[in-house]
């Protein structure tokens, strides 16, 4: 969301907290390729699962567990 938005993050453990859910939602349909077609918190997650998914698995490396 972030990083779509252009923004720097706002809070450590919440980034987009200075993001309203209407303002993700009209992001997330102007930016995804297959934009959700309700306002729910399930169709945006839904939303950008599709839109990562594949940026996950066609990744040439990945890093799980790095928190420090």
């Amino acid at each position: 969301i972030v990083q779509l938005g252009g923004d720097r993050p706002s809070h450590i453990v919440w980034p987009s907290m200075h993001r309203t859910r209407e303002q993700v939602s009209e992001m997330f349909k102007r930016l995804h390729r297959a934009p959700h077609q309700e306002e729910t918190i399930e169709a945006m997650v839904d939303s950008a699962r599709r839109e990562l998914r594949d940026k996950f698995l066609t990744a040439d490396v990945s890093i799980s567990g790095a928190n420090f």
